[in-house]
């Protein structure tokens, strides 16, 4: 009775295990990617775009979940362009069962104005090229998980700034030592 009890308790354990990695989703880039900045929230509210700027104004979704903001600099080389990051990216999203809401560059997102509506980490952190950017919308499993993507370039680097809203944005549990002694031993 014991030993089913106990299999039955491992098969619970891997199976949560599984469904909590099942949310992971680490991206591969075309350079070394460093991470410059991240902040999180057990619960908070960002505006993300799902349209371009027109009129003064952005078609937009507030969100109020778990939320992890990430900017990565990538040192991809001389050659880098922030298109072929973006539709890296985009595939990877994609296989990994996201569908794309929105998507948009420079000029079609609206340029400046759009650019500066984005709640992005400030710089050095994240940086933006104004005349370069790209952004995009994504959603997985029936908009429980929200992803939104700002793709630029320096002259030496690239930058990507990732937003994540949902479960799959909760920050990890943090553990730590012990900060009691451990027990006095008396001879």
């Amino acid at each position: 009775m014991r030993l089913g009890l106990f299999c039955a308790a491992l098969v619970f354990l891997a199976s949560f295990a599984h469904s909590q990695t099942a949310f992971a989703l680490e991206f591969n880039y075309p350079g070394q990617a460093t991470l410059m900045g991240r902040d999180s929230a057990d619960l908070g509210v960002q505006v993300l775009p799902k349209g371009p700027f027109v009129s003064g104004a952005i078609a937009s979704k507030t969100l109020k979940s778990p939320l992890e903001r990430s900017a990565l600099r990538i040192d991809a080389g001389p050659s880098f362009r922030s298109h072929d990051l973006m539709l890296s990216l985009r595939d990877q999203l994609v296989k990994a069962n996201f569908a794309v809401v929105y998507e948009c560059e420079t000029d079609m997102c609206g340029g400046f104005d759009f650019r500066f509506a984005l709640d992005l980490l400030p710089e050095p952190e994240m940086h933006v090229d104004l005349g370069d950017f790209r952004y995009l919308l994504a959603q997985r499993a029936a908009g429980a998980e929200t992803l939104a993507l700002v793709v630029s370039r320096s002259a030496k680097y690239g930058y990507v700034h990732i937003t994540k809203m949902g479960d799959f944005a909760r920050p990890e549990p943090r553990t730590g030592a012990s900060s009691k002694s451990p027990a006095l031993q008396l001879p």
